[in-house]
């Protein structure tokens, strides 16, 4: 019996990415295994909690799969979550999520 194995190298492709403020740039990672918080990690390290990720502006939550067709023209954004002041107090704060409603038209 014969037994076939091969040793071909895993495919890499590029991701482009941009994080907002900065020039667009270039990741190489593993499709089809690599996730948004990879991606992240790769550039905030233990910061990438501060970032969603956007790419043609839909939201990607941080465990998808890095999507293909990345271009300049076309880079998965990373944007840093603003946070609200929390001491700030609202009488249409909704629940305490940071969250505000806009009161009704009268």
């Amino acid at each position: 019996m014969f037994q076939t194995t091969t040793t071909a190298p895993a495919v890499e492709l590029k991701v482009c990415v941009q994080p907002e403020g900065y020039e667009h740039m270039y990741l190489v990672y593993k499709p089809h295994k690599t996730i948004i918080d990879e991606i992240k990690t790769m550039i905030f390290k233990e910061n990438r909690y501060k970032y969603q990720t956007f790419f043609r502006g839909q939201y990607l939550d941080p465990g998808c799969l890095v999507p293909d067709g990345t271009s300049p023209e076309e880079p998965m954004i990373l944007k840093l979550i603003m946070r609200r002041d929390t001491t700030q107090t609202h009488d249409d704060d909704v629940t305490g999520q940071n969250m505000l409603i806009d009161p009704p038209d009268e």
